[in-house]
C-alpha cells in the first residue's frame, strides 16, 4: 500500500490518537510517536475495513504485496501497533484478534473537519520497542494516561 493508495487523504483520530498517515505517525497529549512505514501500512489497513474481520493473508497481501514475509512480520506489527496504543489481546480495545482468521479494528473511526489546523507544538519522543521489553512502551502509555505535556 503505497501513499496514493492509502485509503485517507489525511489524518483520522483512532481512540485517543491522531494517526497521522503520511507522516507515519501518533500524536496523542503532546506526544508524537513515529511508526514504521509496515507498520502504519497495517494499521491503516485495519482501517480502512474497521469493524470487519481483516483475514491475515489480505493482510498480508495488502501490506507487503509481491515480498515474501511469513505471518511472524504481520504479528509483530500488530504486536508494536498494540503496544502503542496500549491495548492488550487478552481485552482489546481498538485491535482485537480473531482466532486463526485475523484482526479486526473495534475501536470507531472519526475523522476531523476539513480545514483544522495541525500545531506545532507537539512533544516528540523516540519510542523503542525491543523483544521482551515492556519498559518504554510502559512508562510512555503511563505518560500518555496521565496526559503530561511537559517538556
Amino acid at each position: 500500500m503505497n501513499i496514493q493508495q492509502r485509503p485517507y487523504d489525511g489524518d483520522f483520530q483512532l481512540d485517543r490518537w491522531n494517526v497521522d498517515a503520511h507522516g507515519n505517525q501518533l500524536l496523542a497529549n503532546g506526544y508524537t510517536v513515529r511508526l514504521e512505514p509496515k507498520v502504519m501500512e497495517v494499521l491503516l489497513c485495519l482501517a480502512m475495513h474497521a469493524g470487519e474481520v481483516v483475514e491475515k493473508d489480505q493482510l498480508m497481501r495488502e501490506v507487503w504485496r509481491d515480498t515474501f514475509v511469513t505471518h511472524d512480520s504481520l504479528k509483530r506489527c500488530v504486536s508494536i501497533l498494540r503496544r502503542v496504543l496500549s491495548d492488550k489481546p487478552n481485552c482489546p480495545r481498538i485491535i482485537e484478534t480473531i482466532p486463526k482468521r485475523g484482526y479486526r479494528l473495534c475501536a470507531p473511526i472519526m475523522y476531523p473537519s476539513l480545514g483544522k489546523s495541525q500545531g506545532n507544538n507537539q512533544r516528540r519522543i523516540a519510542l523503542v520497542l525491543l523483544p521482551q521489553s515492556a519498559t518504554a512502551s510502559r512508562i510512555v502509555s503511563e505518560q500518555l494516561n496521565a496526559g503530561e505535556t511537559n517538556n
